[in-house]
């Protein structure tokens, strides 16, 4: 049985470990892309691109079902061996096997229609049905095969599956050099996932086995309808929480498009790549931290769990501080280099996109404290309202004041809706005070902004006539530096510090306890 301590090691662990992934990511995307295009003409690249998009909305066919599975077990966790716990894991392998046959027999047997509806050249009609056949039954194993991510998630060993993610990139690159090197075109793309497949699939089956993730022999259960009944019920109610949240999320373009067109659209594009990437940065603090928390839940340990809820929202919060003022500071130069100079807008832009950076860090933490406790209750019609909501105010906002007011818009509805019903439920189940939770626990947050804030304007103002590049190192360097200490001393929770602290080799343990005023030997 895990104690606190193996917890936030493994915390930070799987924190870490997927930030080193979400770098791989980056890197195999700046890497494949050029390689692609070397060895593909650009309506080939397309088809493939046209053909990642359209699975990646048949992976919406999950339907809440792995967040589902995933906290059910947690649940059963503790007692591998008593037969729930198994029965879940076969009934969650027999949906995920419904699924991915309903995936796959739509993208194969549809192929041939989307041809037409999609317009693709006839010389590449050949090339888009079999890219769809094959990537259906990659999709199909795909969900298959998912559960050992699951079992190692609920175990909070998920830094091994990171892991195992990274060194898939990099067997999935060297395939698709050697495929496109062979000559093999857009199947190359294939080639490579199935090999990459195959090398995640072996190797979290090899590690849940290793991690003993499954019940002993004879001990599995068997499939049930009633957990299958639970399973869907509360899969229904995540997933249209999720649908609430890709409203908010993904319709700006296409609004911006319509009224503003497709320049301003590429603008938004554009300038927000770097706050969507801040976002699941951010996010990720407590995503990582679900399993602990849920296990926290099963095993009645409320006191602990608002103690290390408390701190999680206190962190995002505090780092959304910081990484918000960097992000108003050095957004501009950054796409002004990136784009050589052919894409920019307002600085104050950035400012208000920074507010709803920080808006959405807490109340990712609180809603998704509210899906964690099973009883999501009335937050998937909050959820919904609140992307509904957002259309119609950002449409407009659109028409009456353009981006800046869409971003008001976003972030008023985050705040307003799912924001103060998700605050008041974690209020009502540690029966904390409403002022408590949505004041006190932001205090640490405000304390690095009014330390900080007077400095990034005071930095914007110095280097106001400097060249973009110079301005993004001075003030990303200013930031880092200046802005890391602030956080290090009034951003993190004191008992939280001396946690840390204590994990630090000694010489770091001593620096950092003279720093934050604690003492080092804690």
């Amino acid at each position: 049985m895990l104690n606190s301590a193996g917890r936030l090691g493994r915390f930070v662990q799987s924190l870490t470990s997927s930030y080193a992934l979400l770098v791989s990511n980056v890197v195999y995307a700046l890497a494949s892309v050029p390689l692609a295009l070397h060895y593909l003409d650009k309506s080939e690249f397309g088809l493939w691109a046209v053909v990642t998009q359209i699975f990646a909305y048949l992976a919406l066919l999950d339907f809440g079902m792995s967040t589902s599975v995933a906290r059910l077990l947690i649940d059963h966790k503790d007692h591998p061996d008593a037969g729930v716990y198994g029965s879940l894991i076969k009934t969650g392998w027999l949906v995920s096997l419904i699924q991915g046959g309903v995936a796959a027999t739509l993208a194969i047997g549809s192929g041939e229609v989307l041809v037409n509806l999609l317009g693709i050249d006839p010389q590449l009609q050949h090339e888009f049905v079999w890219l769809m056949r094959w990537q259906g039954i990659l999709c199909l194993l795909t969900f298959i095969s998912r559960m050992f991510g699951h079992l190692l998630y609920i175990w909070q060993r998920y830094d091994i599956y990171n892991y195992i993610q990274i060194v898939q990139q990099i067997v999935a690159f060297v395939v698709l050099w050697v495929a496109f090197a062979k000559q093999t075109g857009v199947f190359s793309m294939i080639l490579a996932n199935a090999v990459g497949w195959i090398v995640t699939t072996v190797a979290a089956a090899i590690a849940c086995r290793w991690q003993r993730c499954f019940p002993s022999p004879g001990n599995w259960g068997k499939i049930s309808w009633q957990r299958f009944q639970d399973m869907f019920g509360y899969g229904r109610d995540v997933f249209l929480v999720v649908v609430g949240t890709q409203l908010v999320t993904a319709s700006p373009t296409i609004l911006i498009t319509r009224q503003l067109g497709l320049e301003a659209a590429a603008i938004w594009a554009v300038c927000t790549k770097t706050f969507f990437l801040l976002c699941q940065l951010i996010w990720r603090i407590f995503d990582f931290s679900v399993p602990a928390l849920s296990e926290m839940m099963a095993r009645g340990e409320t006191p602990r769990l608002c103690y290390r809820f408390r701190d999680l929202v206190i962190l995002s919060a505090s780092i959304a501080g910081l990484t918000g003022l960097g992000f108003a500071l050095c957004n501009q130069p950054f796409v002004i280099i990136w784009t050589s100079g052919r894409i920019h807008w307002s600085v104050a832009t950035d400012w208000l996109l920074a507010v709803w950076l920080i808006v959405q860090a807490v109340v990712h933490c609180h809603s998704g404290f509210v899906v964690a406790t099973r009883e999501v209750g009335a937050l998937r019609y909050v959820s919904l309202a609140e992307g509904l909501v957002f259309l119609g105010l950002a449409a407009i906002g659109l028409w009456w004041g353009g981006l800046p007011l869409l971003i008001v818009a976003g972030a008023l509805c985050n705040l307003v809706l799912t924001g103060w019903y998700s605050i008041g439920r974690t209020s009502r189940y540690f029966e904390q005070p409403r002022r408590e939770v949505a004041g006190h626990w932001q205090v640490p947050m405000l304390k690095v902004l009014i330390v900080l804030v007077p400095v990034g304007l005071a930095l914007m103002w110095l280097t106001q006539t400097w060249l973009p590049r110079w301005q993004l190192l001075f003030r990303a360097s200013a930031i880092l530096i200046v802005g890391g200490l602030v956080w290090l001393r009034l951003g993190i929770p004191s008992q939280l510090q001396q946690e840390l602290a204590q994990r630090l080799p000694p010489r770091w343990r001593v620096l950092t306890a003279r720093w934050q005023g604690v003492r080092s030997d804690t």
